[in-house]
């Protein structure tokens, strides 16, 4: 199954400034498989080191971390030649090997030449101001800060799902497609399907591999069910302080999600417990990728992390998941509109989360007014706080939206709905199976208001300064 993120793994591999990649992502989303189909493809040998399934792995690391003497070692280790120019090193799951992660400085100050990939399953971060934040914290000396760099891996989105499905020709159609075109009437029906598909088996590869070989539910519903075992496992290992407490936070935001709350109740999830006793354990489940927060902003004003409150939202990693772990029967995308109403709004605006997450890789906020006016997502987009209300039947209402913009003012807003025709303008309207594009839509809708893109303009005046002089 071809993952997008595969372009960018080549542009790593051919960037002059390249430095040892970190790939993160939560358990099962297909770090290992992307990383090894690009190594295998790309290079003559690919030198893999598991330090999870291989703890031994760090007594290499316990005394010079110099590539030079680590190289040597490595070979020997995996019995594979490990070559600068040919040979790709994985160390896989190095989270489990905070030594490991500290070599990448000198890898990238010594050894620039070898190519180094990394994945692990929790965000790695130098030296926690919070106790217990993550089992996987190091000291912040030994982290190699400036040295790395970053990609984001997340469950397969809508468009990864429409490429496993067989839909190549129909995503090369609309991908190509000017926005203000609107989408022909014949792919609409296939379309609609293959969400309706999506919302139930989600985007962990393996789950999708699933269903496109056997379009079994049942055998998706097993993959599924081993994978939130896996995760719970995961929530056994984490630090003893937060234990009894992570396991209820971790099933309370499905709870919370379905009773469609303004914000993440901690009350809801164990009994009187207060925000600072269950803070650890939100931290520990948005590191490991299992949850993504939004924030709520007291206004829209760039840049967006100035203007938060305390309070957030919390929702799933994949939306597969999601639906199971609910308890939904996968029917509710056939049913009648009345019919799991609630549902069907949280699966929506999750879907929409998840799609930003994978296409603009930046961070969500939301707004609620104190008259209870609720927009879904506020997202930094070009620079510009962009509204985003979500719809999972037609957008025919929008009061929530029309508050917003009766105050702020936005140069774009955006609705998203099942609404087949796409608009664009100061109201840009983006179909829910097309929120993959939904920047290439932003962009058109600040256009069509005579907007001019800031980093474009800066560059102009930089150079008639530099031509004719301050």
């Amino acid at each position: 199954m071809h993952r997008l993120a595969y372009e960018r793994l080549r542009e790593w591999k051919d960037s002059p400034d390249r430095l040892p990649l970190i790939v993160k992502g939560v358990r099962h989303c297909g770090k290992t498989h992307l990383i090894e189909t690009f190594g295998n493809d790309n290079y003559r040998n690919v030198a893999v080191f598991n330090f999870e399934d291989r703890p031994e792995l760090c007594a290499l690391f316990q005394g010079s971390i110099d590539p030079l003497r680590l190289i040597p070692l490595l070979s020997i280790q995996g019995c594979v030649e490990i070559n600068p120019d040919s040979t790709l090193l994985f160390f896989d799951e190095i989270q489990a090997c905070p030594r490991a992660l500290t070599s990448l400085k000198y890898f990238a100050e010594k050894a620039p030449e070898y190519h180094v990939i990394c994945a692990c399953s929790s965000i790695l971060s130098p030296g926690s101001t919070k106790k217990n934040i993550s089992s996987n914290d190091v000291p912040s000396q030994s982290f190699p800060v400036g040295k790395v760099q970053y990609l984001n891996l997340y469950p397969m989105d809508f468009e990864e799902f429409l490429l496993a499905s067989g839909d190549v020709r129909m995503r090369d159609c609309l991908r190509d497609m000017d926005v203000h075109e609107q989408i022909p009437e014949f792919m609409v029906p296939t379309l609609i399907d293959r969400l309706r598909e999506y919302q139930v088996v989600g985007g962990m590869p393996e789950a999708v591999g699933t269903w496109v070989k056997t379009h079994s539910l049942p055998a998706v519903r097993r993959v599924q069910d081993r994978i939130l075992s896996t995760y719970a496992d995961d929530l056994q290992k984490h630090p003893v302080d937060a234990k009894g407490t992570l396991e209820r936070v971790w099933e309370s935001v499905t709870e919370q999600l379905l009773r469609d709350n303004s914000r993440f109740v901690f009350g809801q999830s164990v009994e009187g417990a207060r925000a600072a006793d269950l803070e650890t354990s939100v931290q520990w489940l948005k590191d490991a990728g299992l949850v993504h927060m939004t924030r709520m902003v007291e206004k829209p004003a760039i840049p967006l992390s100035m203007n938060t409150t305390r309070f957030y939202k919390l929702y799933m990693c994949d939306l597969g998941l999601l639906t199971y772990k609910s308890g939904v029967p996968a029917d509710f995308v056939n049913s009648q509109p009345g019919d799991y109403k609630e549902f069907k709004g949280v699966m929506a605006e999750n879907l929409v989360l998840l799609e930003l997450k994978a296409h603009l890789d930046t961070e969500s906020y939301y707004w609620r007014s104190d008259a209870k006016a609720e927009v879904d997502f506020i997202v930094p987009i070009l620079y510009e706080p962009v509204p985003i209300e979500v719809k999972a039947g037609s957008a025919r209402s929008s009061k929530s939206l029309k508050s917003y913009r009766g105050r702020y003012e936005p140069r774009v807003s955006v609705k998203v709905s099942m609404d087949p025709e796409a608009v664009i303008g100061s109201v840009t309207h983006v179909p829910l199976y097309m929120v993959w594009r939904l920047g290439d839509y932003v962009r058109a809708g600040l256009e069509s208001t005579g907007w001019q893109d800031p980093d474009k303009v800066f560059e102009e005046r930089s150079s008639k300064t530099r031509m004719y002089g301050a």
